[in-house]
């Protein structure tokens, strides 16, 4: 695990169904360069998750739950504005346990921003949450009632609400997707894969940077992103609604038209510019500690329907 000078450097790891209890040091399970922090479940047998932190990402915050079903352990490092956090969800959870686990999880989110300024951190959230039934493309589960139907409920809303991206696409145990990493920043993510594990029915997702957060310098990228400059926690969507339903989005992919092929790269560049603009315009601003607000060519006012 620990990085070789041909090899990138592992940032972080996240094991689920540790079956640690308190009687187990940290020492008995500590890996040399890294920082141990985990969530046993102490009131049941098996469950419970873990987090291998390299020593090179500073953790300011932490915190770490777990009932008899639920486990969750998260970190946030101030100097990279990184947070973490590993959950495992067991397939029969109840829904008030998951549902009091997102709640924490949350929490501690919205704790993070409101320490640091309103600043979104890069999160990234990972572990086994047994929910097979997600079509992650399409954001929809099968029609279904009852018990079964809410934690899917629980984990979608979760997902809209701090704007995360769900990123394993192929199975993680036999023909489904149990395993899954969650992200808002998907595109500092260069690959997902999965691999065959000799300890775990569950494969093993290995996940490879665009960039290597462990650099002195690795948040420059982030300070010209125009998303991270508004606040998208607890604010009224309503007037960017409104002005999104103001753009003519069918005359917007008529001009990416090149004869009968449409260029999608240049449709997916122009709706991003848009929305970023709308969004700089109808969403309350962070604070800046002096800097200049970025000004960016307008381009939204050109394809609003006439």
């Amino acid at each position: 695990m620990s990085p070789s000078s041909n090899e990138p450097p592992v940032l972080a790891v996240g094991i689920t169904e540790t079956w640690l209890k308190s009687y187990i040091s940290d020492a008995q399970i500590s890996i040399p360069g890294y920082v141990t922090l985990r969530a046993d479940r102490e009131l049941k047998v098996g469950g419970g998750c873990l987090l291998y932190i390299n020593k090179d990402v500073p953790i300011t915050k932490q915190s770490s739950w777990s009932d008899r079903q639920t486990s969750l352990v998260t970190a946030f490092s101030e100097q990279k504005n990184l947070f973490f956090a590993c959950m495992y969800r067991p397939p029969d959870t109840e829904e008030k346990s998951y549902a009091e686990s997102l709640t924490k999880l949350q929490a501690e989110i919205n704790s993070v921003i409101e320490e640091n300024d309103g600043r979104t951190p890069e999160i990234v959230i990972i572990g086994d949450f047994n929910l097979p039934n997600i079509d992650w493309e399409t954001m929809t589960f099968p029609s279904q009632g009852g018990r079964e139907a809410g934690p899917y409920h629980q984990t979608l809303e979760f997902v809209n609400e701090n704007f995360i991206t769900q990123l394993v696409t192929t199975p993680t145990r036999g023909t489904n997707i149990l395993d899954l990493v969650f992200t808002n920043t998907p595109e500092y993510f260069a690959n997902v894969t999965t691999a065959d594990s000799k300890i775990s029915d569950h494969r093993v997702v290995e996940c490879t940077m665009a960039y290597n957060p462990l650099d002195s310098v690795v948040n420059a990228k982030t300070e010209d992103d125009p998303f991270r400059k508004v606040k998208i926690h607890n604010v009224d969507y309503l007037p960017m609604k409104t002005k999104l339903c103001e753009i003519n989005w069918d005359g917007l992919l008529q001009i990416c038209k090149n004869g009968d092929v449409y260029d999608l790269e240049q449709f997916k560049t122009y709706v991003t510019q848009i929305v970023r603009e709308i969004a700089e315009e109808t969403l309350p601003g962070k604070a800046e500690h002096g800097k200049e607000k970025r000004h960016i060519q307008r381009i939204s006012e050109s394809f609003k329907r006439k």
